[in-house]
């Protein structure tokens, strides 16, 4: 299970839309945050997930079409989600403006701009 409140409304709010949403939103209790970089520009969220997932495979690809707004982002930020082998595997969350705070958010809003 995803650990981080912030990571948790991002993958929701991605996953929401797409086709397979069901099949993502099912293997949401059996993944986990692996490894967290911070890069300056944004932030890459590996996942490491347990088997019980592999039940639940979606089509492999990337899921976009969420702005994030916050106080710590004047530009604001966008995120992809990327599906590998039918398993979420990595978040990548990036700054409009290149410049993303080196901490997680506290303080943010999620707008669903894009229909998958």
């Amino acid at each position: 299970m995803v650990n981080s409140i912030f990571i948790a409304k991002v993958l929701d709010a991605l996953i929401a839309e797409s086709a397979d949403k069901d099949l993502l939103k099912a293997q949401l209790p059996f993944i986990t945050e692996e490894e967290t970089d911070y890069t300056g520009v944004g932030v890459f969220v590996n996942f490491s997930h347990e088997e019980e997932a592999e039940a639940f495979k979606a089509e492999s690809g990337a899921l976009e079409g969420v702005t994030i707004t916050s106080p710590l982002l004047p530009m604001g930020a966008s995120a992809i989600l990327f599906i590998t082998d039918g398993i979420i595997d990595m978040l990548e969350i990036f700054a409009l403006d290149g410049e993303y705070p080196m901490e997680e958010l506290s303080e943010f809003t999620l707008v669903v701009n894009r229909l998958q």
